[in-house]
């Protein structure tokens, strides 16, 4: 009778491993499988079991989703957040603020500047410009990365996107005393980077974005008195001068 108890006894704590294992199984290392949805749910999960019940701010699960398109997996986020949880400055931390662009960047022509953005599930897209040259990137306004060659091009009276990128573009002329000058910069490890701009070519723009991660003026890169030109949280971008 005692033996049958104890065998009763053992069956039940294996059957409470496996449910116990089988509750955390609750994601695969990819979670580039998921959808932007489920990938959300296990994000927002797990931060709730290692916080005790706390909830995921909002600009730490965009860190998380962006990371997750550049290739992180998911124990590598369980890591990053149980640093960020630990006090200790590690892992993710809050976006600094960011000062206001010094000096202030030139006003476009008018009639210079128009917006294209790839629509409808990321697909090609063609936008007419306002004007019959070529033009360039201004200002990256998607999450998805602006590459020139890869995810836009311009020719003659068009600009094309694709993949997801949304950006302002403005007409290219050429000429000018900083027309070759550029500066390629990147973000370590996904740290906070100043690199060397000279000031008398005025005010950075992105020329082309060369990171998986999204370079995004005031949030990933940006100019300013007191650092120069910045970038941080992965992103790596050459840029040049305003025409």
């Amino acid at each position: 009778m005692v033996i049958r108890r104890l065998v009763v006894l053992l069956f039940s704590l294996l059957l409470s491993s496996f449910a116990f294992a089988q509750s955390k199984a609750y994601a695969p290392e990819d979670l580039g499988r998921l959808n932007r949805d489920d990938q959300t749910r296990v994000l927002e999960r797990e931060y709730a079991d290692q916080s005790d019940g706390a909830r995921l701010p909002d600009d730490q699960l965009e860190f998380y989703l962006d990371q997750v398109e550049s290739g992180w997996s998911f124990s590598r986020i369980k890591q990053d957040i149980a640093e960020s949880l630990g006090g200790g400055g590690g892992g993710w931390q809050p976006p600094r603020p960011v000062p206001q662009p010094y000096p202030v960047a030139p006003q476009p022509l008018p009639g210079r500047t128009f917006h294209c953005e790839s629509r409808r599930k990321f697909a090609y897209w063609e936008c007419r410009t306002p004007f019959n040259g070529r033009a360039q990137l201004q200002r990256q306004t998607s999450r998805s990365a602006c590459i020139e060659g890869r995810t836009w091009g311009s020719r003659h009276g068009m600009v094309w996107v694709n993949n997801g990128c949304a950006a302002d573009f403005v007409q290219l002329i050429g000429g000018g005393g900083g027309a070759n000058y550029s500066v390629t910069c990147a973000s370590r490890d996904f740290g906070f980077t100043a690199c060397a701009w000279r000031p008398q070519y005025g005010y950075p723009q992105m020329i082309e974005q060369m990171s998986q991660s999204p370079c995004v003026q005031g949030r990933s890169w940006g100019y300013d008195r007191s650092r120069g030109l910045w970038v941080d949280n992965g992103c790596e971008a050459r840029f040049g001068t305003r025409f």
